[in-house]
This record gives structure tokens, sequence and C-alpha cells, in this order.
């Protein structure tokens, strides 16, 4: 387990002083990849062997606001690993210890020569637990859009340098903010966001135009899909639940 100790800065508040979603998510990218450097199969340490991390999905579980002057402490260990998918979790917390979010993720390795999926390494199953600790319940990854829906918001985005990490494609912390972005802002300034499910379905590089949708499935449940303009293909979808 790796823990790590976060002070929000101005730069990252939203207008009510709160840290939005898709901030903390920077804070839990850090902590996965210091924690995988701590365990030897780090970004640089698996890149020697030409293969890479792929994140393809998280679920997120928000419980209290995180807001500024208030330092936050990231904790993430990982939890389970099988065949070609490794389990990942995370809990923030505030200085007061509250419980800011929960979350799990799940990890793909991409062998970058052939840009096929390989499997999860012996050393890494070996870390496996008789009960692994979950953050979170996984909840269900192949909500589908309701057949003949139209899109109540959309809006566009052009991928920009700044958005491209140095995996050299967008950054995955992006696309939740590009989604959010696009509930209009009576939502986002007068709900609370509660919980999320993420699909990372392709990448996305500088200059992609990205067309962004968001469905109405009810209940205060969003479906949102960003689609790449010259292709048409879903490049992400997220389910989003507010209150």
């Amino acid at each position: 387990m790796t823990e790590l100790e976060f002070k929000p800065r101005y730069y990252e508040a939203a207008l009510d002083d709160s840290i939005p979603v898709h901030m903390l998510c920077n804070y839990l990218q850090e902590g996965a990849g210091q924690d995988a450097n701590n365990l030897s199969f780090g970004r640089e340490q698996i890149g020697e062997h030409g293969v890479a991390w792929v994140l393809s999905r998280m679920q997120i579980e928000l419980i209290n606001k995180a807001v500024l002057g208030k330092k936050l402490k990231v904790k993430t260990w990982p939890s389970f690993s099988e065949k070609i998918i490794s389990r990942r979790e995370y809990i923030i917390t505030d200085e007061d210890g509250k419980i800011i979010l929960k979350c799990s993720s799940w990890w793909l390795i991409l062998n970058l020569n052939t840009r096929k999926i390989t499997r999860i390494p012996q050393h890494m199953l070996d870390l496996n637990t008789e009960k692994p600790d979950f953050m979170v319940e996984e909840g269900n990854f192949k909500l589908k859009t309701p057949q003949d829906a139209k899109p109540v918001f959309s809006k566009d985005f052009l991928v920009r340098l700044e958005d491209i990490d140095c995996n050299g494609h967008v950054n995955n912390t992006h696309y939740i903010a590009w989604a959010i972005e696009t509930l209009p802002a009576e939502v986002v300034k007068n709900k609370t966001i509660k919980s999320l499910r993420i699909n990372f379905k392709s990448e996305c590089i500088d200059g992609n135009k990205i067309k962004s949708f968001v469905y109405d499935n009810g209940n205060s449940e969003y479906i949102h899909e960003l689609v790449r303009e010259d292709d048409g293909k879903e490049v992400f979808r997220l389910v989003s639940n507010w209150q």
C-alpha cells in the first residue's frame, strides 16, 4: 500500500471551493503510479519489456466533498489480478478523517509492438490474497444507451497538445472532465455527483475532434458518450449518478 498527501491548489478548485472529481482522479493516478513503482511494475520498469499499463475502467463512489484548505490523503493498493486484468483500490480522506471517495480501477497490460493485450505477470498474481480488500462493489459496466434515444446535451471538443500526457495520448482525467462539462451548469452547480462508472475504450491524440453526448437515463442518472469525429468510434463511456 502507498499513502500520499496532497494539498489542493487554488487552480484545482471549482466555483464553490470544492475539488472536482477529475482533479481528484489526478491524485489517484499519481498514487497508482508511485505504488506500482514501489512494487517494481511501474511505467518505466515494465516499459523495459515493451509493455505498458492501460486503464480499462473505473468505478468511483463520492461520499464527501474535498475543499480548499484541507489536506487530502490518498491510499492505494493492488487488490486482485487474474489472466489479463488487474484491479486496484483507492480511498481518499481529508485531514479530519472524512472519507472523500472510494474507487476501484481495472488495468490491462498492452504489448507496445503488437498493440495486443498480454497476460498479467506471475509476480503480480502472487500478490493476490485470500480475501481481497475491495473498496466498491463492482457495478454494471455494460449499460447501453437506450434504443432510439436522442442526446439531451452535446458539446464538441478539440484535442490540444496540453491534453496529451507522457504516453502520447489524451490523459484519462481529461475524458472525465469533458463528459461532466457537457452537462448544463444548473446540473453541475445544483446537484452533487454520487457515483461514476467509467469505460476507457480507445485513445485520442492531438488534433482529434471529439463529440460528447449525454443521455438522460432517468432518476438523476446520465449516460455520457465521447465519440471520435473522424471515424465515429466511441472512445469513452461514463455513467454518472447525481442527487
